[in-house]
C-alpha cells in the first residue's frame, strides 16, 4: 500500500514538473493558455486516476486479509453461539425433564446430550442419563420413558437409566 502511494505520488510531482516546463517554454498568447488548461487538466486526472480507474490492486492484500480475519472472526462466533445454544437446550431440556419426572412423583437428576443434524440445524436433545436414587416403579420409569420419546424425540434406546451415580 505505501508503495502505491509513492508511486502515485512520484508520478504526480514528475507531472507537476512536465506541466510547469510545457507551460514555461510556450509562448504568450492563446497557445499558453491550452498548454495551462491542458496541464491542469492532466494534473487533475493524475490526482483523481486511482479514483476513476478503481486500481487500487495494491490494496487487494490487505482487503483479503481483512476479509480473511472477518471470516475467521465471524465462524468463531458463530461456533461460539453454537456451543453457547447446544448448552442452553442440554440446560432448560433437563430441567424440563426432571419437572416433569418431580411431577409424576419420581426423583431424578437429567443429563441431556444435543446434537445437531446437519449443516446449519440447530441442537436437538439427542440422549438423556438419568440417575435415581433408588430404582423407580417399572410403570413410573416406562410412562417418563415414553413422555420423552413422544415429547423431546430422545427413543427409548438413547435414555440411559442408572441408579445411584454421581
Amino acid at each position: 500500500m505505501m508503495d502505491f502511494i509513492r508511486n502515485w505520488l512520484v508520478g504526480l510531482v514528475v507531472t507537476g514538473i512536465l506541466v510547469s516546463v510545457a507551460r514555461v517554454l510556450t509562448p504568450q498568447g492563446t497557445v499558453r493558455r491550452v498548454v495551462q488548461l491542458g496541464g491542469g487538466l492532466v494534473l487533475l486526472i493524475m490526482v483523481v486516476r486511482p479514483l476513476l480507474v478503481g486500481s487500487f490492486e495494491n490494496l487487494s492484500p490487505v482487503q483479503n486479509d481483512y476479509r480473511n480475519a472477518t471470516e475467521s472472526y465471524q465462524k468463531k462466533a458463530e461456533q461460539a453461539g453454537e456451543s453457547v445454544m447446544k448448552k442452553l437446550i442440554e440446560d432448560k431440556t433437563s430441567a424440563y425433564i426432571e419437572n416433569e419426572a418431580q411431577a409424576r412423583g419420581l426423583s431424578i437428576q437429567a443429563r441431556v446430550e444435543a446434537k445437531k443434524n446437519g449443516e446449519g440445524a440447530q441442537p436437538l436433545p439427542d440422549r438423556v442419563r438419568i440417575v435415581t436414587g433408588t430404582a423407580p416403579d417399572r410403570a413410573d420409569k416406562d410412562a417418563l420413558a415414553a413422555w420423552m420419546e413422544r415429547t423431546l424425540g430422545i427413543p427409548e434406546s438413547q435414555q440411559r437409566w442408572e441408579v445411584g451415580g454421581e
